[in-house]
């Protein structure tokens, strides 16, 4: 019998991913890197994003069809469909992400959803596993995303509803370290209910959220001159399989530092 196109192109889709994979894990052990900025789960992570795009490419109709993968948005319009993938989580929850507050300045009130749904897989004994960046890393990242358009940023609406509630920050410096002390009470906060958190020294080039049966994703695109975060959820099991392993040889790399359980 004659394969059909779609299966065809499915078949195709998951072998590249399979294949990439692999080659990540064979062609870049960790004691052969000299340069500590790129490493192994970089290199892995970034194969995977290649190979989500050549899938795409093979059979986005079939996806489309099948609604296994499906594009939830450019940050922080992701932050709702993030939170969903987290809401249905039932058996485990791992998520590789720069800050435990994802998209809480930017999208406050998805965020708070976002992040109540992980406190409470958390407390109802679903096992979390969190990876964070540093501090010295998350400053970097504010950076990135605001010093270069400080003051559009502290004269917008979204500047100041944020910081209705007390005096906001003059300064870049001062609004750096807001950010970095709301994001500590984050932490905190998650650990107290036990959720168990490692911090990275490295820039993650693809974020994950992984539950048992769905995972959503993210990584930086730079189209005619817009950088962006694009973020897609899947139910492919081969795809969550490989996420899986993504995150977990991210979860056992070093430099990583376990944060101390809450008892």
């Amino acid at each position: 019998m004659t394969m059909p196109v779609t299966s065809k192109s499915r078949a195709l889709g998951s072998v590249l991913l399979l294949a990439l994979a692999s080659l990540a894990l064979i062609m870049f052990p960790l004691h052969t890197l000299e340069k500590p900025t790129i490493d192994r789960v970089s290199v892995f992570l970034a194969l995977v994003a290649l190979a989500v795009a050549i899938t795409d490419h093979f059979h986005i109709k079939s996806i489309v069809r099948s609604r296994r993968t499906r594009y939830i948005g450019v940050f922080p319009g992701c932050v709702s469909g993030v939170a969903n993938v987290v809401e249905a989580a039932k058996d485990k929850l791992d998520i590789l992400a720069d800050h435990c507050g994802y998209g809480f300045f930017s999208k406050p009130n998805e965020f708070n959803r976002y992040f109540v749904e992980i406190e409470r897989k958390a407390m109802s004994r679903v096992p979390v596993r969190t990876m964070i960046y540093d501090e010295a890393l998350e400053r970097r990242c504010h950076a990135n995303s605001f010093q270069g358009e400080w003051e559009k940023t502290k004269n917008s609406r979204k500047f100041r509803e944020f910081f209705a509630e007390e005096t906001p920050p003059t300064k870049w410096e001062e609004f750096n370290d807001r950010l970095v002390a709301k994001e500590k009470t984050y932490r905190e906060h998650l650990i107290g209910v036990g959720v168990q958190l490692r911090l990275t020294l490295r820039e993650a080039l693809v974020f994950l959220w992984i539950s048992d049966r769905e995972a959503a994703f993210s990584f930086r695109t730079n189209v005619e001159g817009r950088d962006e975060e694009v973020a897609f959820a899947t139910k492919d099991p081969q795809l969550i399989e490989i996420l899986s392993k993504v995150f977990q040889t991210a979860w056992d790399a070093k430099p990583a530092v376990p944060l101390a359980q809450s008892n």
